[in-house]
C-alpha cells in the first residue's frame, strides 16, 4: 500500500519524510500501520478529554495545541512499540518519545 495515501492530511512538505520512515519500518519488518493524521479541534477535545479520565494509555494535547490539528504529526504502531522508527525520526530531526511511542512530529 502507497503510504501517502495513509498519510493524507500532512503538510505537503512532511508528506514525503513520513512517507520514507514508513517505507524503512516496512523493510525491516515492523508492519507499520498509520492510526491518525490530521485532527479536527473537536476530534482532539474527544482523545484529550479521554486522556483526563483515564481511558486512554496515549498522552493528548488538549484542543488548540496538537500538531495533529495543523498536519504536523501522525501516529503509527509498529511491533516493536515504536523504538526502531522513534530513533531514526530522531535522527533525522523530528520528535518522538517513547512514553508516547505512537507519536511522530516535527520539531
Amino acid at each position: 500500500m502507497d503510504p501517502r495515501s495513509q498519510l493524507r492530511g500532512l503538510q505537503p512538505w512532511l508528506m514525503p519524510y513520513a512517507a520514507a520512515l514508513y517505507v524503512g519500518a516496512q523493510a525491516a519488518g515492523l508492519r507499520p500501520r498509520i492510526t491518525s493524521v490530521r485532527r479536527s479541534r473537536q476530534q482532539q477535545a474527544v482523545l484529550y478529554d479521554r486522556y483526563r479520565r483515564g481511558l486512554s494509555q496515549f498522552p493528548a494535547a488538549p484542543p488548540g495545541q496538537s500538531r495533529h490539528e495543523r498536519g504536523l504529526a501522525f501516529d503509527m504502531v509498529t511491533v516493536d512499540g515504536g523504538r526502531a522508527a522513534g530513533a531514526a525520526w530522531n535522527e533525522a530531526g523530528g520528535f518522538w518519545s517513547p512514553s508516547d511511542w505512537v507519536h511522530y512530529e516535527v520539531r
